[in-house]
């Protein structure tokens, strides 16, 4: 199927010396010469990043390698539809592509068919901007890989009456941001 057919050509690009399984060293290198980014750019964040991907995706099997079957089921329960639209209407602040992402259905286990075939993005979802591509590309790579962090609870969060029936939120913005 052409979800399984992404998932294998994602993982061949991160499994460098081709032995099924991508070793620390091998997302160290894909982190940095493929997802960069801000929350990349040094090789303190790289190397952190590469030891994250091993953590968040290596099961209770034996060694500190991830192989295709343990990237496909972090993808299982990473995003259903819902959530990839959610995702990128607000965690890609790319509300535009929403309704193509809903309805074609897309996801998390479509990312790596998507990343490894980018034109799909421009042909069926419509992203034509290649800066919008690039961001969303860079974004599935993270999601693929268990990059990165939700951010912690807004601070000091308090409702306040304006005039009667108004009310605003006020809050602090999180502290990791």
């Amino acid at each position: 199927n052409t979800r399984g057919q992404g998932l294998t050509s994602f993982f061949r690009a991160l499994d460098e010396d081709g032995d099924g399984q991508i070793e620390e060293e091998e997302a160290r290198l894909y982190i940095k010469d493929v997802v960069g980014g801000d929350d990349f750019d040094t090789r303190n964040e790289v190397e952190e990043g590469a030891r994250s991907i091993i953590k968040n995706l290596d099961s209770a099997d034996s060694g500190d390698t991830v192989d295709e079957s343990e990237l496909a089921q972090h993808l299982q329960r990473l995003l259903t539809n819902e959530k990839v639209v959610d995702w990128v209407v607000h965690g890609l602040n790319l509300p535009q592509y929403a309704e193509y992402v809903r309805k074609s259905a897309i996801t998390a286990l479509d990312f790596p068919l998507l990343v490894s075939n980018n034109s799909i993005l421009r042909d069926e979802l419509g992203v034509k901007s290649a800066i919008h591509k690039s961001q969303v590309l860079r974004g599935m790579r993270r999601q693929i890989l268990g990059l990165g962090r939700v951010p912690s609870a807004p601070q000091n969060l308090d409702c306040v009456a304006k005039e009667p029936g108004n009310m605003v939120l006020v809050w602090e913005q999180p502290k990791d941001l």
